[in-house]
Order: structure tokens, then C-alpha cells, then sequence
């Protein structure tokens, strides 16, 4: 054990004089030059007088009935469980069943953990999405008991941003309106798994230890897919001529799914997770925990590369740039300088993959243009009112018009191009305006440099949905359920984020 101490000590402080020799350095100074005169150009921008004008909508939406009715809606299961356990306290204490119980929602950040390891660790074949929303269900009754038994004060609707609630609303009335509500029924489940995940969250996380606990568990999930998905290269990944241009990609090796069934799904989770071993590192006190998350970050970050997900090394990249942008703008030269020395040391099959990007004779980059001339007048029919939820929807709507593809697509390859086929125009402007007004929430915690502990968490979170909204330019990225559920997972902890902050600043006998 001292041993381990002394080697842990030796290489933290080599990486202290590195730092310290870095910062020094003249790329360090033009670097810093450089953002400061971003800076002095930024804080005269239009876009940052929009990111720090203050939220009057908020305060709006907080003084009105519909909030309050919402409010005093949420809160009555705790408030009847509250009562009923008030009146057989005593019974309750003596049940041994209510000790376990108690037990289970006094760590329940633990246990929305270990649903969220199981849910990146099992593999596709053995998974069913309605294991998540029986999951998600089952801790949102924990979460009510919690409160009920006074564990936690209440469910503060305040962290819900109006208009992510106008989404949530849209995506119903999608469901309800549906040209074929059968077949919206099964997505409309998804999309309830995903809100309701959100409400577990903003319900369940009270304090930053409880934030950092689950993410601890969690990420063991994304770890053991990494390893899963390294295991898939090692052993042969059949090459499938619907993922991959043969003639281009000739030779080279089938890409790996891990747990997700496809590969771009894959990285698609990853870009999700991936920010947030890094705010796990930065957040723990201990040097062996930060040595050990960063072991943990390799397989799947090495997984990332082997998906040959040429999208998703894109959005990877913007994302990277994102949290290196928010943590510390003087370390944007170390990490192109970095991208630019691994390049060298990158598999040849990855590099091959690599030079395919804008090639004018790849069939992905045709196909979608294909898609993208066949859904253009479904838009032009449906942008109003959407067509429902549902790629079983969207493929009956598809076959009245001319097939560009030859064949029936299940979706447009666009995330917000499906969304707003899906949702109409309601439904895309509330979902941008809800992401883009919590983005500028972040932003401002960020610069103002609110607490260490949440921004790193804000900047995970704000770096996560920057490479997944990329993505989502080329991919439906809510195509396969679990996805979908870890894109609103970090919704979720953004907003748990945001509202410990708001707590905190909020005063007394307010």
C-alpha cells in the first residue's frame, strides 16, 4: 500500500511540472491570448447578451396556475404517503420489510446506478426496452416513497424547464393525434421512459455526493461494454454490407456493437457517456480513484474508434473540443496537438476509414441524400402537424410518395428532420428551444465559475449533447431505445445539476 502511494504521489507530481511547464510555455500564451481576445469579442456578441439575459419566462411559468397545478399534482402521492405514514410510524419502523425498504431509497442513487450499468452492460440480444421502463417506473415509486417517509423535501418542478415540458407535451398530443396510434403507442413508451427517467432523477439526487455515487456505478456499465466490444474485435465482426461501403472498405474488419446491436448506436452511447469519466476525474479528491477512472475510460474509449463510426468520430471530436473549451481554453493546443500525434499510432484500418469521410462515391453519404429528397415533400405535407410517433408510421406515410432509396426507409437518418416529421412544428421548435435554453443555463454557471463540482458535471453534460446533436445531423440518434433513454439520462443529471445550484442560491423561507 505505500508502495501504491509513493508510485501514485511520483507520477502526480511529474504531472504537476508538466502542467506547470505547459502553462509556461509560449503555446500556452498565444493560446491564452487567444481566448481572452475571444473573450473580450464574445462579451460584446449578441449570442452572449442572449446567454446572460436573465430568464423571465422562468418566472413567468413559476407565477402561473398551470405551474402550480402541476406542482401540487406532483407532489400528492408524497403528500398522501406522508400523512398515511405519519399515522402508522410506529408500525412502519418495526416492519422489517419497511427497514429494507428504507434502506433501498436511503441509497437510492445506487440503485438508479446499477439500472443504468445493467442497461450499458447486457448485451442487445438479451435485452428488452421494456425492462427500462419497468426499471424507471419502479424508482419513480421509490422516489415517492422517499419523500413520503420524509427522506427528501419534495419534487421541486422548478428544475423542469418550461418548454422541455412543451415538448414533453408535444410528444404526447403526437402519440394521441397519431395517423396510426397503434403502431405510436410502443415509441410513445419509449419517449415516457426517457421524460420519467428525468423526473426520477431531479426527485432522487439531493446532493452532490449522491450525483457523483451514481456516475461512480454507471460508468462501471460503460467500462464492462468497452471491454465487451474489445472482446468483439479480438474474436471477428462479420462485415455487414449495410453499414459499410464493400468497395471502399475493402479488407477491412466488421465493426463492432458491444451491447447495442449496431454500431453507430454504440458510439452513439458513447459520445453520451464518455464526458462524464472525465468530471468523475476531476471531481474526485483522491489520485488513486482518478488513476483508477481513467483505466476504466479506456476500453470504451478505445471501443469508440473500433465502432468505425466515421459520424461518430466526428461528433466525438466536437464534443472533446467542447469540454476542453469549457474547462480550459489554454489546453486547445494540447489536444489538436494530441489529435494530430495519434493519428500516426491509429490502426490502418481506422485511418483507411478515416480518408472515406466526404468521399463523393461512398453509398452511406448517397443514401441519406436519397432519404433526405424522398422525406422533403412528407415535410412539406406534414410540417404542421407531424404524422405521429414511430418508424412503423413513418414507413406506411413513406410509400405514398416517390422512393428516391428504391425501398422504404424506417426513418430520415436526422434527428431533428424525424422529430419534426414526428412532432410537427411544435415539436421541433420546443425540443431546440428546451435544449438550447438549457445549454445557456450551463453556460452562464460555467463562466461565472458557480461551483467546481456541478460546472464539471454542466460542462460533461453540455460536451455530451454538443457531439450527440452532431450526430444527430446524420443519424436518428433516438432510433434505438436505450440511446434515447441515456440522451435524456443526461438531460436528467444536467438538470439535477442546475437545480442543486438553484437550491442553494435560493433564499431562505423562499
Amino acid at each position: 500500500m505505500s508502495y501504491d502511494s509513493i508510485l501514485l504521489n511520483f507520477i502526480s507530481a511529474i504531472l504537476m511540472k508538466l502542467k506547470a511547464a505547459y502553462y509556461n510555455s509560449a503555446a500556452a500564451q498565444a493560446a491564452a491570448r487567444l481566448g481572452d481576445c475571444g473573450k473580450r469579442l464574445a462579451s460584446s456578441s449578441v449570442l452572449w447578451t442572449f446567454i446572460k439575459r436573465k430568464d423571465f419566462l422562468s418566472k413567468i411559468w413559476e407565477s402561473s396556475g398551470i405551474y402550480k397545478f402541476l406542482d401540487f399534482l406532483l407532489n400528492l402521492p408524497a403528500r398522501i404517503g406522508r400523512k398515511f405514514y405519519g399515522t402508522f410510524e410506529e408500525a412502519f419502523q418495526n416492519s422489517l420489510i419497511c427497514k429494507w425498504l428504507s434502506i433501498l431509497v436511503n441509497r437510492l442513487e445506487v440503485l438508479i446506478g446499477l439500472f443504468l450499468l445493467l442497461a450499458a452492460a447486457v448485451p442487445h440480444e438479451r435485452w428488452n426496452n421494456m425492462y427500462s421502463m419497468a426499471a424507471v417506473c419502479l424508482l419513480l415509486c421509490l422516489a415517492f416513497i422517499r419523500t413520503a417517509a420524509g427522506k427528501a423535501g419534495r419534487f421541486d418542478i422548478k428544475a423542469l424547464d418550461v418548454i422541455l415540458l412543451v415538448f414533453m407535451l408535444s410528444v404526447l398530443l403526437a402519440a394521441a393525434t397519431s395517423i396510426g396510434p397503434r403502431d405510436s403507442l410502443r415509441y410513445l413508451l419509449f419517449h415516457l421512459t426517457g421524460f420519467l427517467l428525468v423526473l426520477v432523477l431531479l426527485g432522487s439526487l439531493r446532493s452532490r455526493e449522491e450525483v457523483g455515487r451514481l456516475l461512480d456505478v454507471a460508468l462501471i456499465g460503460v467500462f464492462i461494454s468497452g471491454l465487451l466490444g474489445i472482446w468483439q474485435f479480438i474474436n471477428g465482426v462479420a462485415v455487414d454490407a449495410a453499414l459499410t461501403d464493400i468497395d471502399l472498405n475493402e479488407g477491412m474488419p466488421g465493426r463492432i456493437f458491444s451491447t447495442m446491436g449496431n454500431a453507430n448506436n454504440y458510439a452513439e452511447f458513447l459520445i453520451l457517456t464518455l464526458p462524464f469519466f472525465l468530471a468523475v476525474i476531476f471531481n474526485s479528491r483522491s489520485v488513486l480513484k482518478k488513476v483508477l477512472y481513467f483505466l476504466l475510460a479506456l476500453p470504451p474509449l478505445a471501443a469508440m474508434f473500433l465502432t468505425g463510426s466515421r459520424s461518430g468520430w466526428i461528433a466525438f471530436a466536437c464534443g472533446a473540443m467542447v469540454f476542453v473549451f469549457l474547462k480550459n481554453r489554454k489546453l486547445i493546443p494540447i489536444l489538436l496537438a494530441a489529435g494530430l500525434l495519434c493519428v500516426p499510432l491509429l490502426p490502418e484500418f481506422v485511418i483507411r476509414r478515416i480518408q472515406t469521410i466526404g468521399n463523393p462515391n461512398d453509398t452511406s453519404a448517397k443514401y441519406r441524400l436519397l432519404i433526405y429528397n424522398t422525406v422533403r415533400p412528407m415535410l412539406r405535407d406534414y410540417w404542421v402537424t407531424g404524422i405521429g410517433l414511430g418508424s412503423e408510421v413513418f414507413m406506411k406515410i413513406v410509400r405514398d410518395y416517390h422512393l428516391f432509396t428504391n425501398a422504404s426507409v424506417a426513418h430520415s437518418h436526422n434527428l431533428y428532420l424525424q422529430t419534426w416529421m414526428e412532432t410537427g412544428i411544435v415539436g421541433i421548435v420546443s425540443f431546440l428551444w428546451s435544449m438550447a435554453r438549457v445549454v445557456k443555463k450551463c453556460f452562464i454557471h460555467i463562466f461565472n465559475k458557480t461551483d467546481p463540482y456541478i460546472n464539471n458535471l454542466l460542462i460533461a453534460g453540455v460536451s455530451s449533447l454538443a457531439g450527440i446533436a452532431v450526430m444527430g445531423l446524420v443519424e436518428h440518434v433516438w432510433f434505438y431505445p436505450r440511446v434515447q433513454m441515456f440522451f435524456w439520462l443526461v438531460v436528467g443529471i444536467v438538470l439535477a445539476g442546475l437545480g442543486l445550484l438553484a437550491a442553494e442560491n435560493e433564499p431562505a423561507g423562499a
